[in-house]
């Protein structure tokens, strides 16, 4: 592709194929660059839009990405539900929950049968500690979608925290029935009491992605689920080391609600703050 760009300078279609390629393989950075060189030639258009919001979101600039899903979202001709999720999301990491659920609500507005906007507003909600309004999205999501392992997992953690066993447990095994390969067979295997067993499929799967660092961060969170303190607070690190970066997610995921008091937990959180901030002063300086 870079020699047809090189070769064929005023065909954009090679220019173009190439911003998805560098997305696909994780490249953020070059397709950015040359996002940076077609809207020189061409303007900003939706195409341009949504991949600087791909970017955006693979780079963990959450406040650029809702800065590009608001100028895509202007530009369209059409309200299109799934840019309102995909931004509701954006939001959602940013720490403005407001803002996301006011999106997933016109979202579901635009598209009231729509998967994604129930799931994620639901995952806002069960976030939030309002299972039972979570349950209440989870459910419906499942009657509209077709057969999801995901959805069966976070909704039988809601039935769990609900105290409903019974419920919990048929939709965790119906996860293990819907997808075996993933990390969500591991959750589905932790929830049902199979701690050493989850752990075992969780670290197989990081052994295959060993830079992956929302391998890692999953592994951490069963690690807090199976209790194992120590273990998943050093799973936790590696993942920041290798660039994670939803810290709000992290901050309010339940999964590691097992080791918020823990001192190792406690010093990431700081030492992630004053990363943080340090970035700010940098900024101020400049």
């Amino acid at each position: 592709l870079s020699n047809l760009v090189l070769s064929d300078s005023d065909n954009l279609i090679w220019l173009s194929a190439r911003i998805r390629v560098n997305i696909a393989r994780e490249d953020y950075e070059a397709a950015l660059t040359d996002l940076d060189v077609l809207e020189t030639v061409a303007d900003k258009s939706p195409f341009t839009l949504y991949q600087r919001a791909q970017c955006y979101q693979g780079m963990y600039e959450f406040s650029k990405q809702v800065d590009a899903m608001t100028a895509l979202i202007a530009l369209m001709e059409t309200e299109d539900a799934d840019l309102y999720t995909m931004r509701g999301v954006a939001y959602r990491n940013m720490g403005n929950t407001d803002a996301a659920f006011m999106d997933f609500d016109k979202a579901l507005q635009i598209a009231p049968t729509s998967v994604s906007a129930l799931a994620e507003r639901g995952w806002t909600k069960y976030m939030l500690n309002k299972d039972e309004a979570a349950l209440k999205d989870f459910t419906t999501a499942i009657t509209y979608a077709e057969p999801n392992a995901w959805l069966h997992i976070q909704r039988g953690s809601i039935y769990q925290s609900l105290g409903d066993s019974i419920k919990a447990k048929t939709d965790f095994e119906m996860a293990m029935q819907l997808d075996t390969i993933s990390s969500t067979y591991a959750f589905a295997l932790v929830h049902l009491g199979k701690k050493q067993q989850a752990i075992n499929v969780m670290k197989a799967i990081v052994a295959e992605n060993t830079e992956d660092a929302g391998e890692h961060y999953d592994l951490a969170c069963l690690y807090s689920l199976a209790n194992m303190k120590s273990e998943s607070i050093i799973a936790l690190k590696r993942a920041v080391e290798l660039g994670y970066k939803g810290f709000h997610h992290m901050q309010f995921d339940r999964d590691l609600d097992n080791i918020r008091e823990e001192q190792g937990y406690k010093e990431l959180l700081n030492n992630i703050t004053k990363s943080k901030v340090s970035k700010m002063l940098e900024g101020f300086t400049k």
